[in-house]
């Protein structure tokens, strides 16, 4: 448009909205677009994760006892329930609920992450390796497929 809406100085980002309310209050995929632009911006090579994983799905790294655990979450929510219009003008009803329906199977997950050390990931608790590809201190993992979460663990 010509006219700024954000402005970076050394370390910090100014917005001209406040764009993270305004995300959260309307859901506008164009204030998400911005959000991780600027962001991206702002870290440059310092992005230390990435993934195909839908934008509604979590990813979540602990330290446990000298080992990683990569977290995947994906559990699509819907809202039901609300304020219903009754004959006669009665209201009813309550608050609107999200509620998980359905678990979809989520195939060829990658994830990308900077991790230095690393040597072997392993499906938890099943077991099974996980194809994983290292390139200095970064490795991509592919996951052929799960529904709802799963754990790999990560051993250097």
């Amino acid at each position: 448009s010509g006219f700024d809406c954000g402005v970076r100085h050394g370390n910090i980002l100014y917005f001209s909205h406040p764009v993270f309310l305004h995300y959260r209050a309307y859901g506008a995929v164009a204030y998400r677009e911005f959000i991780v632009r600027a962001l991206r911006e702002f870290l440059q090579d310092g992005v230390s994760l990435q993934t195909n994983l839908p934008s509604t799905a979590r990813v979540s790294l602990t330290e446990q006892n000298g080992r990683h655990i990569l977290h995947l979450l994906y559990a699509p929510t819907i809202s039901r329930g609300g304020v219903m219009q009754l004959s006669g003008g009665n209201t009813s009803g309550g608050r609107s609920v999200e509620v998980i329906e359905d678990l979809p199977v989520l195939s060829n997950t990658e994830v990308t992450l900077r991790l230095p050390g690393i040597k072997k990931a392993v499906l938890a608790p099943g077991g099974g390796d996980v194809d994983l590809r290292s390139n200095g201190d970064t490795i991509t993992l592919r996951i052929p497929e799960f529904s709802c979460h799963q754990m790999i663990e990560l051993r250097a």
